[in-house]
């Protein structure tokens, strides 16, 4: 590597990088990093990469990277003999197969150009940003080269009551090139077990995906077990609902042969996953999917399921059951009947609900979504187990509720334009302001709670 710094030749930095071993070479204003002196005349455009370096920063830390081909070749040797150690134990054909898999997927990692990434510390809060270059005619460059899709609508009809909520555009002809040639280069893997399964998956998930038109909403809930019930799992809560031209046939073809795939790979890929730690097998559930194409039928809507059942030793099996149905080219995704059949009435009839999830979009988003802290405020008060018919109790939960229903939310924004693909988290410092106020509430709590216990 080389690296670019603006140093003192005398200072306390660079002499302290000469002790660790690099070599430093001053080069006008520039202090030129590396390990060996000879990779200096390796730098094909020093101009310009100086240039772009120096251009006026605002946030505290930036950081960008060139993948050069010689480093993914490098770090692709050091990954193929970690993997190959690994996998020593399983038979030739498995083996050829997971090799040629794994470069299937480096293939679309080596089309990546550049990377890097941001701290900023502005007036409303911390920004982390994240970003990838990808080569323009690559597939992926090629994606991200194409609109990302007309806003939603259907999130009218939704209501933001989630820990997480989240709004996506769709642009299904530039996701189905995209997913055709990767089909095509996993196909071509020398693999029977493996081809039959994708030949069995590719029709529904390639309709799936055309048919996504309009973008979709999202709504993520969680309630945290109390802490009288130690072991128990968190109950998740999930209400997907993309808007398109679904139609049942299609969706329960892509479930029932993705529950197929699911209880036929998962327990492999969770064993291979397991020789990388040194708990080993024991470290890793294993996983039990069934699928029923007619679950049960919810606001006049028929339902399909697929429950896994998650076993590790030491605690409790996990149950979890996801249930989806098809209306007027909806398809609705859910975890909790009950909320479903509370939630399909404004949905199916594409109704305005009165706190809908309601982000803002910027022209190049992919998706967006917000963290609600009012939720984080009923989460920690039902897990604390906290006496809610005290009335001071009541003012603290309300004054915290109030205060996060008026800061800023954070914020994930993945947005996608010119073959690059970028990542930011804002999160502005009211919210963390009250966040912290929450913390010393739930310490509260907390001892209240060792207090009346002796």
């Amino acid at each position: 590597f080389v690296g670019f710094a603006k140093l003192r030749p005398d200072g306390k930095i660079a002499k302290a990088l000469v002790a660790a071993g690099l070599v430093l070479e001053q080069r006008g204003e520039w202090t030129w990093i590396a390990r060996d002196a000879a990779a200096f005349a390796q730098v094909a455009a020093p101009d310009a990469i100086t240039a772009r370096i120096a251009r006026p920063q605002t946030e505290e830390i930036r950081f960008e990277g060139r993948l050069s081909p010689a480093l993914l070749a490098d770090l692709k040797t050091r990954l193929g003999g970690a993997i190959e150690a690994q996998l020593a134990e399983l038979p030739e054909a498995d083996r050829a197969a997971v090799t040629a898999y794994v470069d299937v997927a480096w293939s679309y990692l080596t089309q990546i150009h550049s990377a890097g990434g941001s701290l900023d510390l502005n007036d409303q809060g911390i920004a982390l940003a994240y970003f990838a270059q990808f080569q323009p005619e690559t597939p992926l460059g090629v994606f991200l080269r194409h609109s990302p899709g007309a806003d939603p609508q259907i999130n009218r009809s939704v209501p933001a009551e989630g820990l997480f909520n989240l709004i996506l555009r769709a642009n299904p002809d530039a996701q189905s090139e995209l997913f055709k040639g990767v089909f095509a280069a996993l196909l071509a893997v020398d693999y029977p077990r493996g081809r039959e399964a994708l030949t069995a998956v590719q029709p529904s998930f390639m309709a799936l995906v055309e048919a996504g038109k309009r973008g979709g909403v999202a709504t993520f809930d969680m309630e945290l077990p109390a802490a009288d019930t130690a072991g128990q799992a968190p109950k998740v809560d999930l209400l997907m609902v993309y808007d398109g031209d679904f139609t049942r046939e299609t969706v329960n073809d892509y479930y029932r042969q993705t529950a197929v795939l699911s209880d036929r790979f998962s327990n492999a890929l969770l064993s291979g996953l397991a020789s990388l730690t040194p708990a080993g097998a024991a470290a890793m559930p294993t996983v039990k999917t069934e699928f029923n194409g007619e679950q049960t039928t919810i606001a006049g809507v028929p339902f399909g399921a697929v429950t896994t059942t998650t076993v590790t030793e030491g605690i409790p099996p996990v149950v979890s059951t996801q249930y989806y149905g098809v209306s007027d080219g909806l398809l609705i995704m859910g975890t909790d009947a009950d909320r479903l059949t509370a939630r399909l009435p404004a949905v199916l009839a594409r109704e305005a609900v009165a706190n809908p999830v309601n982000i803002p979009l910027g022209p190049d988003d992919l998706f967006v979504g917000e963290l609600r802290g009012e939720r984080i405020v009923d989460m920690v008060v039902k897990s604390a187990g906290a006496d809610l018919a005290d009335p001071d109790v009541q003012a603290q939960v309300k004054t915290l509720r109030d205060g996060y229903a008026a800061a800023t939310p954070p914020r994930l924004t993945v947005s996608g334009a010119q073959a690059k693909v970028g990542m930011t988290f804002t999160l502005p410092y009211p919210f963390i302001a009250q966040s912290a106020r929450l913390g010393q509430f739930a310490m509260m709590l907390k001892q209240s709670g060792e207090q009346a216990s002796q």
